[in-house]
């Protein structure tokens, strides 16, 4: 196989719709100016083009996602086990004729769980590739209408104490000031806990421009408590992007009723997979965190980061 980079155009001109958000054209344009480089390429076989990826030149690599929690291969159809090892190779290639590394990290399993397998088996067979598996959990949202069945113990109790607060669970729309109220919640909670919002106000109000994303608000008493920012990924999955609760009222368990409203919400408008997103930083679990998202009935499946 041969890798032949191209115009953004005439990658759009083959993979017109991506498997999923995060490996679209729109959002890496979007992103363009945290690299040096974005770089177009389509994977050839024989005159046919059996795979495309989109990757930003950082300097010291080339990576996708630059920007995004996942990226990887970008495909129009199965394809079999050797055409994709095939093409692993044709990419690792690709990287050191440019005599940097490549750093592919993959959607996880639920996202076209054949061809994501096959992708990740060529990957692991190349020795020293892996580079890390994070911690991913999603919520399978035809269970919610069982919701307690699935809670842990402890989540159960925590749930029942959110359900004696009088919460208001409100969906937002995606002006400026919406997405302002939602996000001022979220930072206020990032930076009681230590952690900085990796997406600025301004950058989460642009990227609302280009994919479908949904904020959500919860009240109490008229107050604003909690929010969530939540982007849909790919036909019939969402993903949650960051959430957050006032330290103030942590106590009245906010985000277990928040978790359980945007499940429902969810459901009914005929989503299948609610993805919570990673519980781990370079593959060390945030221990505590896991156990949240165990306890609301999440399974667990791994994100690996590869670089060749």
């Amino acid at each position: 196989m041969i890798v032949r980079e191209v115009s953004a155009a005439d990658y759009r001109n083959r993979f017109p719709q991506a498997g999923h958000v995060f490996n679209s054209i729109q959002f890496a344009s979007l992103n363009a100016s945290k690299v040096g480089k974005v770089l177009y390429l389509l994977i050839e076989d024989e005159g046919r083009t059996r795979f495309g990826l989109i990757l930003g030149d950082r300097g010291d690599l080339l990576a996708s996602p630059f920007s995004a929690p996942y990226g990887g291969l970008e495909y129009s159809r199965d394809e079999r086990v050797e055409k994709v090892s095939e093409a692993v190779e044709a990419v690792a290639d690709f990287g050191r004729e440019k005599g940097l590394p490549v750093r592919l990290t993959l959607p996880p399993r639920f996202h076209s769980p054949e061809m994501n397998m096959k992708i990740t088996a060529a990957l692991l067979n190349r020795p020293g590739a892996l580079s890390h598996a994070d911690y991913n959990y999603h919520y399978e949202l035809n269970r919610v209408t069982d919701f307690e069945k699935w809670l842990s113990p402890s989540a159960r109790r925590n749930f029942h104490t959110s359900l004696k607060s009088d919460f208001r669970f409100e969906p937002l729309g995606n002006t400026p000031d919406d997405i302002s109220r939602a996000y001022e919640i979220i930072r206020i909670n990032h930076e009681s806990l230590g952690h900085a919002l990796r997406m600025s106000r301004q950058a989460v109000i642009d990227t609302a421009e280009v994919l479908k994303a949904d904020f959500f608000i919860m009240t109490l008493d008229g107050i604003d408590v909690a929010a969530a920012q939540i982007y849909h990924v790919a036909p019939g999955i969402v993903q949650l992007i960051n959430w957050g609760d006032l330290p103030a009222y942590r106590s009245l368990r906010p985000m277990n009723f928040m978790a359980w409203k945007v499940m429902e919400h969810y459901h009914a408008a005929g989503e299948k997979i609610y993805d919570l997103g990673p519980a781990s930083e370079d593959g060390v679990p945030a221990t505590g965190l896991c156990d949240f998202k165990e306890g609301l009935g999440c399974r667990l499946t791994m994100k690996f980061t590869f670089k060749i």
